[in-house]
């Protein structure tokens, strides 16, 4: 998995502000809306659908990340958005958190630029790709933010799909720093079949709707857990 960044100034785009924000209260009320739908992206010989994206807004005012999700597709060729007649790449998004900067707190262009300095967050091409080293930055970055900001209750202020979403960019991180031994039954699919094995027990965040305040962040990534499929269900029940 790669991740993008997408960058959005409501001054000079076609998604202009108004639109935004009709499409905030519409996803926020329905848990659905289709949004934008796509983007343009600069890199795009190099997306695969299931990438990832962040969404920049830039220009005046607060600046910082919006959105984020996955690709849904491919790039394909359209029509310039511009209206200039440019060879122009999209791709779709699936959108899992969209916030208004209006109403919540984001991470902002300044946080940014002070954690991951080696990449333009006031512009630039949309649609560039992010190193590896630096997108699990910004993946520990989001998960921080995400614990935080779920708990902001203002109408319409955030869109979360799935608050127990983890990237598989993150998952690369974690499998990488703690490995992937169950933490239930023990199970490793490298310890059994050896380490050419390429299967992995994936990792699940379980922060709950029953949380009432920011996790620690020792509580937090004490919720990051590495389970297996057998044992999943389990803990799940366990969970609830």
């Amino acid at each position: 998995m790669k991740t993008f960044i997408l960058m959005w100034n409501p001054a000079f785009s076609s998604y202009t502000w108004d639109r935004f924000k009709k499409d905030q209260a519409e996803i926020c009320k329905d848990d659905w809306c289709e949004g934008v739908g796509n983007w343009s992206v600069w890199e795009h010989e190099k997306v695969e659908e299931g990438d990832r994206f962040f969404m920049v807004k830039v220009g005046e005012g607060k600046t910082g990340i919006v959105m984020a999700g996955y690709f849904y597709s491919d790039c394909y060729d359209g029509e310039d958005w511009s209206g200039k007649g440019r060879k122009t790449y999209y791709a779709d998004l699936l959108i899992q958190v969209q916030i208004d900067t209006e109403l919540a707190d984001i991470i902002t262009t300044e946080e940014l630029l002070r954690e991951i300095p080696n990449f333009d967050w006031s512009g630039g091409h949309s649609g560039r790709l992010l190193d590896d080293a630096s997108a699990e930055k910004l993946e520990l970055l989001w998960l921080r933010y995400i614990n935080k900001v779920r708990f902001n209750k203002k109408e319409n202020a955030v869109f979360i799909r799935d608050i127990n979403d983890v990237s598989g960019v993150l998952e690369r991180y974690l499998s990488r720093t703690y490995g992937n031994t169950c933490k239930q039954c023990g199970y490793n699919y490298q310890k059994v079949f050896g380490e050419d094995c390429k299967e992995y027990v994936p990792y699940y965040l379980f922060l709950s709707e029953d949380d009432k305040e920011p996790l620690s962040e020792n509580e937090l990534f004490s919720r990051l857990r590495c389970i297996c499929d057998n044992c999943l269900s389990v803990v799940l029940d366990s969970e609830n």
